[in-house]
């Protein structure tokens, strides 16, 4: 697994824009939108709190969004977290 040094961005606020692959929940059954990427990369999940439940009942796959969140994982695995709907 890589160190948190090749992963520059790893625990700083970033926003992205992009279209939503799929609106669901994560392993510890947290709200998680995926988004589209280019591969090697087969997603970015966006993890948010339970509270954006509600919010995220309106986001359907295809959908272009726009989130900010808190940037954890890996090159390979990238994931978002604390994130927020814009």
């Amino acid at each position: 697994m890589p160190s948190s040094e090749a992963v520059p961005a790893k625990g700083k606020w970033i926003t992205i824009t992009g279209e939503v692959r799929k609106v669901g929940k994560d392993t510890r059954d947290a709200p998680c939108l995926a988004l589209k990427t280019d591969p090697p990369v087969d997603s970015v999940q966006c993890v948010f709190p339970a509270s954006s439940t509600g919010r995220l009942a309106t986001v359907t796959v295809g959908s272009r969004v726009v989130i900010r969140g808190r940037c954890d994982g890996t090159p390979l695995n990238a994931v978002l977290r604390e994130c927020q709907l814009f």
